[in-house]
């Protein structure tokens, strides 16, 4: 799939399932100052630390998720650990030789995916109509 088709289906997807439910994701500033923040982490605190940070808040991460499913915890607090293991997971991406490469690649799979989803489900509801006519 291209990069046209990209904007075209998957945004329309996203709308669809309700993503951000009324919140903006990040501006191109604000993933730029995240960036920076980590950089400067890992220097600060080093690639040891920073690296045992991803294991303790991916645990935490883990930990709300559970909670969660047997409704002894809220979203929020799932939201506040998925956004700590964002945060520090970016550290841990960008001090690997070609993590950003490894992303882009993930991030190209997944909307493949998702435009083969939707167009195979197009086609399903196409040939539905044809034999209801």
């Amino acid at each position: 799939m291209n990069e046209f088709e990209r904007t075209i289906k998957i945004p329309g997807l996203f709308k669809e399932a309700g993503a951000g439910q009324g919140q903006e994701p990040l501006t191109n500033m604000e993933f730029g100052r995240l960036i920076t923040a980590n950089r400067c982490a890992r220097m600060m605190y080093g690639a040891r630390a920073q690296n045992t940070m991803v294991i303790e808040e991916c645990g935490e991460l883990l930990a709300a998720m559970a909670k969660s499913s047997r409704g002894r915890t809220d979203i929020e607090d799932v939201a506040d650990e998925a956004a700590d293991v964002v945060v520090v997971s970016l550290s841990l991406l960008a001090a690997c030789p070609g993590g950003w490469n490894r992303l882009r690649f993930k991030l190209n799979r997944l909307e493949d995916r998702l435009a083969k989803k939707i167009d195979a489900e197009e086609r399903a509801n196409h040939e539905k109509k044809k034999r209801e006519l």
